[in-house]
């Protein structure tokens, strides 16, 4: 075998390796989680609208987050997210530039009564990886963590039965990251062939030598 034929089935090897380690579990929960994802969100104040922009602090990443009624950024008080009526029930969190995933978010949901909310995380390709039901408390602490060990995020949804959210505040987001170049994936499948190709070679080489 060539040297470039092992380079590159070294290579695809490599990547085939690296895109299997990425099927990861998916954990939501409201449980202590030691430490924090590393970036805060700054959010784009006092915009009504259904959707609320910001940044994280570190890598000065837009983040979206989506409702289905006029949402807030209050100037006032501590960063936080509020519905305009006082009161919703829906949100969805993901980074404005398609290309770019999540492995880890943050979040406080400050509520008006006790109730249930249900949590989706999805993967870059829109498939729902995991989802939850946990309780939420009229204590304005309900921190909830959604994480996982290497897999990319696309987004991350939650929503209520009634509007009991009053805000969602001390948003934090971790493992900022590009998806994979096509380049990569291209890489990756030709090595793939040029795999099987050499398999085949040696198949034939060994029957001839027999």
């Amino acid at each position: 075998m060539s040297t470039m034929l092992k380079t590159l089935v070294a290579a695809a090897a490599a990547l085939a390796l690296s895109a299997g380690a990425a099927s990861a579990a998916v954990t939501i929960t409201d449980a202590n989680v030691p430490g924090n994802p590393e970036e805060n969100i700054q959010l784009t104040q006092d915009t009504p609208g259904t959707t609320i922009l910001g940044v994280t602090n570190q890598t000065n990443t837009s983040v979206s987050f989506v409702g289905d009624e006029m949402l807030n950024a209050p100037a006032q008080g501590q960063a936080r997210i509020v519905a305009v009526d006082g009161g919703f029930s829906y949100l969805e969190i993901f980074l404005t530039n398609p290309n770019l995933g999540f492995t880890a978010l943050e979040l406080n949901i400050n509520a008006l009564a006790d109730g249930m909310a249900n949590f989706y995380a999805y993967s870059l390709s829109n498939v729902l990886l995991a989802s939850t039901s946990l309780a939420i408390g009229a204590n304005g602490e309900n921190r909830i963590n959604i994480f996982t060990d290497g897999e990319l995020l696309g987004r991350v949804a939650f929503d209520t039965t009634v509007d009991v959210v009053a805000d969602v505040r001390q948003i934090r987001i971790g493992g900022v990251s590009a998806i994979p170049e096509p380049g990569t994936w291209a890489l990756m499948i030709a090595g793939f062939g040029l795999m099987g190709a050499a398999v085949r070679q040696a198949r034939r080489q060994r029957l001839l030598a027999a």
